[in-house]
């Protein structure tokens, strides 16, 4: 196969097994807790990752109730490597928003590459 083709084709990995299909992605009856606070903006700016900038010390944490085997459980945030919320302070809660849902995600777009 021809870089051509993987850069084409590929979406997940492993190529000829990915981990997931390809979308777009449709969800049915979810919960959804969104919460916007303000926090530290200092703490917020070492975890945002250049070239993206910090306008306001605002964080918005989404919630997600998923069913699992036990029912139901609502995700808190937690230490994750990519999005690291659970270490910044909330100094004040500005808005909580509940919704439930059915939605389609669409494909979404590249907007940095950090590895090109």
């Amino acid at each position: 196969m021809k870089e051509s083709e993987v850069r084409e084709r590929a979406f997940a990995m492993p190529l000829t097994n990915p981990a997931y299909p390809p979308g777009p992605y449709r969800f049915r009856n979810r919960e959804f807790l969104i919460i916007t606070y303000r926090t530290d903006s200092e703490r917020l700016r070492a975890v945002v990752p250049e070239p993206l900038e910090v306008e306001a010390s605002l964080v918005r944490y989404e919630f997600i109730r998923m069913p699992d085997s036990t029912g139901s459980r609502l995700a808190v945030p937690a230490p994750h490597a990519l999005a690291p919320v659970a270490e910044l302070p909330v100094l004040e809660v500005v808005s909580a928003l509940h919704i439930l849902s059915d939605l389609t995600l669409g494909l979404g777009k590249v907007v940095h590459d950090y590895l090109g």
